[in-house]
């Protein structure tokens, strides 16, 4: 029995917290079990007179599990490669219209949404005034060919108020951004 406990306590120096860890840190726990393996045949002995299911041995087990260590640090080396390679690219022109995209349709779903609200107007103004401010933000972060869209001044809330920079065309104007377009138009 004490044979057992030392072997363990080698295997699992931090008992099963391993099975916890990451799968980099689980890939890193099996390569050190390997070499551990190498260097001290003993264990290897140890665990091969263990009968585990079927006629195999617990040493058979223990190398099986070696195998999809190695097999999970091949994965987690080609996604840290594929995570590089995606980090270090350059934003596209597609990629960034995508986004911008995206973004119109959320303002004007959101817009939209709080035309129809029944909620008090100051509840409907907390959430259009930052919405409306971040759309001013990105507008202002890209060059549009529409000279109107963009407000000169971040701190300039009634310019933000009155013409959002980032509504799409076709997105349910507010009450006060329905004048502020037609001057614009």
């Amino acid at each position: 029995m004490a044979r057992c406990d030392l072997v363990q306590k080698k295997l699992f120096p931090s008992g099963l917290s391993i099975l916890n860890a990451s799968p980099l840190a689980e890939a890193g726990n099996t390569t050190r079990i390997a070499r551990l393996l190498e260097e001290e045949p003993e264990i290897a002995g140890f665990l091969k007179s263990i009968p585990a299911r079927g006629k195999a041995s617990l040493l058979d087990v223990v190398k099986r599990w070696l195998t999809k260590g190695r097999e999970l640090q091949a994965i987690e080396r080609a996604r840290t490669e594929i995570e590089a390679t995606k980090t270090t690219m350059p934003a596209s022109k597609t990629t960034i219209q995508s986004a911008r995209s995206q973004w119109f349709k959320v303002v004007s779903l959101v817009l939209s949404n709080l035309e129809m609200s029944r909620a008090p107007a100051r509840d409907i103004e907390i959430i259009r005034g930052p919405v409306l401010r971040a759309s001013g933000r990105a507008g202002k972060r890209y060059v549009s060919s529409k000279p109107a869209e963009a407000p000169a001044e971040e701190d300039t809330p009634e310019e933000e108020a009155d013409s959002p920079a980032s509504v799409p065309e076709g997105a349910a104007p507010s009450k006060d951004e329905g004048d502020a377009e037609d001057e614009v138009s």
